[in-house]
């Protein structure tokens, strides 16, 4: 069943790096085909679990994303749907205090990563585009 997934410890791993490789390619209709991309994204999209990427952000920013969590990781990747600007993001934590922390954290810096893009971050030379 799928709580075998869960004993399988040091075999049942991705990174960010993968998981940002496959969503660029799902948005690119790259996996299968544009039709069955578009479903991915749609299903995605629809899903209830909002305490990563999408919590911080503003509610009209559309955002079809997956978490993971086991004992004291929080994991959340997807694709974020700015206006003519989409971005993937996958934020994966690790050895995190407590799960709250790990939530935070991954909704913290996706509002950080949402502020780099739309402008609104300033460096000690000005405002990061």
């Amino acid at each position: 069943g799928s709580g075998d997934l869960l004993k399988a410890e040091g075999l049942n791993f991705s990174t960010p790096g993968d998981m940002t490789t496959l969503l660029t390619k799902i948005y690119r209709g790259q996996v299968v085909n544009r039709w069955v991309s578009d479903e991915m994204l749609s299903v995605m999209g629809r899903q209830h679990v909002k305490w990563g990427i999408p919590k911080y952000l503003p509610s009209e920013v559309r955002v079809a994303n997956k978490t993971g969590t086991l004992a004291y990781v929080k994991n959340d990747a997807g694709i974020v749907f700015l206006d003519n600007r989409p971005y993937v993001i996958s934020v994966f934590t690790s050895k995190a205090p407590s799960r709250p922390f790990g939530t935070t954290w991954v909704a913290q810096i996706s509002r950080i990563v949402y502020d780099w893009r739309m402008g609104d971050v300033e460096s000690e030379y000005g405002y990061v585009n």
